[in-house]
């Protein structure tokens, strides 16, 4: 068994050219949309390209040496024939706290006459995370539009035909674009990679465009997967086997694969199942206004709390900041907090004797 680094090592000597381009190098693909390229890959349509290599040779020498993953993924791709050449453009990255967006894509130019859009997952900002949240309660956030902007964009620049791919909350992106791109558009994309990103809401199912692209787009799911699992999977979806427990399955690299094929499991893991049932049970019982109104609350405090990443959660000094923080809320915001918890106490039969 074997992971991507392990792919690039065994088959990335093969060119696009000699082995057609699959979904393990869309795997690879949009685990480095997470590198930052601003001011490096060309963020226009029509302001020419880079190549991976020229890229990441730009990106590594303003980069401390690490043995991080992703460091030793770029030091592959830079080495590989399979990537070094392609070409890169169409760079978009904008992070905005007001209307809590986090937003990144940028597209591959491949030898086969296609281009593939992807899009980059959550980052550690808290901004990031709300967004993602939000999709709780509202219909569409921020970077769902970016994302059908930019592929319409993408479309209007880029006459072949389209690829889509993205991991986490890029892979959500990449279905949502596809589903909502304007009709000529969805003609020519011929496939979509979401790679264990969560579903849709309902409403969204019932888009001409959904049933219109369902068969293109697959789902790759880790055997325990939790984020892929959020709102509904109405596709099929494949069952990847990963070398991780629970929620670290999210990570990419811990995904085993063999050859040019990931290595599949025959269902999900019951920790998988079980929390599905429960969020799908939360979103269901819940009522908008109070699903608002709790995730509002939550991130009101980590705010308060100078709460910046996703990082800074663990921190002692900052878990003191997070209880001071709850402890000195508007009593209107403590009053939503409160109700909010008490009505998943009654529906779901938490008590205070549970254990944590």
């Amino acid at each position: 068994m074997s992971n991507m680094l392990d792919y690039l090592l065994w088959r990335g000597d093969l060119s696009l050219k000699k082995a057609a381009f699959n979904d393990i190098d869309a795997l690879i693909l949009s685990r480095m949309v997470y590198t930052k390229f601003d001011n490096i890959v060309p963020n226009g349509y029509l302001s020419g390209t880079i190549t991976i290599r020229e890229a990441i040779k730009q990106v590594l020498a303003k980069t401390p040496a690490s043995e991080h993953e992703d460091h030793k993924l770029l030091q592959l791709l830079i080495k590989s024939p399979r990537f070094s050449g392609l070409h890169l453009c169409a760079y978009t990255s904008h992070f905005d706290p007001v209307a809590e967006e986090q937003f990144c894509a940028m597209t591959v130019l491949l030898p086969d006459e296609t281009a593939i859009a992807l899009f980059r997952g959550t980052d550690a900002t808290l901004v990031g995370w709300k967004e993602n949240f939000n999709t709780v309660f509202l219909p569409e956030v921020p970077s769902q539009r970016s994302a059908v902007q930019y592929l319409e964009r993408l479309a209007g620049f880029y006459g072949g035909y389209l690829r889509l791919a993205g991991h986490s909350k890029g892979g959500n992106l990449a279905m949502y674009a596809a589903v909502f791109a304007n009709a000529l558009t969805r003609q020519r994309i011929i496939r979509v990679c979401n790679f264990d990103g969560p579903g849709f809401r309902e409403e969204a199912l019932l888009q001409p465009g959904f049933a219109e692209m369902q068969s293109r787009i697959t789902t790759y799911l880790p055997q325990a997967s939790i984020i892929g699992l959020l709102f509904e999977q109405a596709e099929q979806f494949t069952i990847i086997k990963s070398e991780n427990l629970s929620i670290f399955q999210h990570n990419l690299y811990s995904w085993q694969i063999l050859g040019k094929e990931f290595i599949r499991e025959p269902a999900l893991t019951r920790e998988s199942l079980a929390f599905d049932s429960a969020m799908k049970h939360f979103l269901t019982q819940m009522p908008q206004e109070q699903r608002e109104k709790l995730i509002n609350s939550i991130y009101q405090i980590l705010e308060n709390a100078g709460i910046k990443t996703i990082g800074q959660l663990g921190e002692l000094k900052n878990l003191t900041a997070i209880f001071r923080a709850a402890k000195n809320l508007e009593p209107e915001t403590q009053k939503a907090l409160y109700e909010s918890f008490r009505f998943l106490q009654k529906r779901t039969g938490i008590n205070k004797n549970s254990p944590a």
